[in-house]
């Protein structure tokens, strides 16, 4: 069985407003670094026990797969900054409340 282990919020760690994210559109340092955290990120996800993925339908956990699909294997060619973005912006906070209350499960 999987050991559950705080999550490491670095996508967005400079948050208030998410000006980071402006940044990330560029910066090509932080644009590589903020790919590796979320090819990282999606993968760990692929780890997590069954059960406790069902207690959050909201999260596209099979999406989450297939982004890190993308983003490793370059299917789609370069993902640009804006999406990588609004990845950030949009996905990732359902995704850290979801970890935190697994966390606070076990």
């Amino acid at each position: 069985m999987a050991t559950l282990r705080a999550p490491r919020p670095r996508c967005h760690r400079q948050d208030s407003a998410h000006p980071g994210t402006r940044r990330l559109t560029q910066d090509d340092i932080l644009y590589d670094a903020a790919l590796r955290n979320l090819q990282t990120l999606s993968e760990a996800t692929q780890h997590l026990p069954a059960d406790k993925k069902a207690g959050c339908p909201q999260i596209p956990w099979h999406d989450i797969a297939g982004f890190r699909n993308i983003l490793v294997h370059n299917y789609l060619g370069d993902i640009d900054p804006p999406t990588v973005a609004a990845v950030i912006e949009r996905h990732l906070p359902p995704l850290e409340t979801c970890v935190r209350a697994m966390l606070a499960e076990c």
